[in-house]
């Protein structure tokens, strides 16, 4: 379970198994952070700050729209659209940092636990290379607790991501998470098939000024680099014959667009 500030260290793993065979590997790292912890500027210091210029960061306005709101308050509006009441304290965000301003996010998650700390809710957030993002709520139909939490969630796709794929299909999310170690799976599935298995797995290693900069030493060239790098697979992609297709206009009330967007305020 969740219930420390922590740094995830692992990798990410992209297999897709349709229409033609590509996958790839590549080492990443994350922030799982309380949101009380977070907000109330105790986790800050002199390598990370929230809302503040700092090597590392986070802020506010890039995660569940760009109102100028705390991101707890923006969680609880989505969540009260669902009937759903929780405390900041009971909220983790896994989510990458900026570095040096710079940010490469393509998916991040608010894990919401009970007062007994049972799972019970998963607020994810793609991200698109058009400046646009799209929130999923992942109501646990089994909410987990205990020294490990196993989950599952389906929800139909609903928003364009990348360029070789339509709207069809939908998402199967996995969880497993303990205090050390963290795997989330997000399977695409069309026509009963898993045609992209996408897999982030890796530790929890204590939040503290050391293990920051050691992380940051460690991977001090993916920010700057993993954009090209998925531009590069990109190219690989269309050179296997698959087509690149337009991107469609968004209706749903959950898509988020970096100028305009229905709940900047919340």
């Amino acid at each position: 379970m969740l219930d420390k500030d922590s740094i995830f260290v692992g990798t990410i793993k992209h297999k897709r198994r349709f229409p033609a065979l590509h996958e790839f590997t590549y080492p990443m790292y994350m922030f799982a952070l309380s949101l009380e912890n977070l907000e109330q500027a105790r986790l800050n210091n002199m390598l990370f700050a929230y809302d503040r210029c700092r090597v590392l960061s986070i802020k506010k306005q890039e995660h569940l729209g760009p109102a100028d709101a705390a991101i707890y308050t923006k969680a609880e509006f989505f969540l009260k659209q669902q009937g759903i009441s929780v405390l900041a304290k009971n909220m983790f965000i896994l989510t990458t940092p900026r570095f040096m301003g710079y940010v490469f996010n393509p998916v991040n998650f608010i894990f919401c636990f009970d007062s007994s700390r049972n799972l019970i809710v998963v607020i994810v957030q793609i991200n698109n290379t058009y400046d646009e993002s799209h929130v999923y709520i992942l109501p646990v139909p089994t909410p987990g607790n205990g020294e490990h939490i196993s989950a599952s969630c389906n929800v139909k796709k609903e928003f364009f991501v990348s360029p070789f794929n339509n709207l069809d299909g939908m998402y199967q999310f996995k969880f497993n998470i303990d205090r050390n170690h963290i795997e989330i799976i997000i399977n695409l599935i069309c026509d009963d098939k898993i045609k992209i298995h996408t897999m982030l797995k890796g530790d929890l290693i204590p939040y503290t000024l050391k293990n920051i900069a050691k992380t940051c030493l460690a991977n001090l060239l993916y920010p700057l680099t993993i954009r090209f790098k998925i531009f590069y697979q990109a190219i690989k992609l269309k050179r296997k014959g698959l087509k690149y297709l337009l991107r469609p206009w968004h209706k749903s009330d959950m898509t988020i667009k970096k100028n305009h967007h229905k709940h900047d305020k919340p």
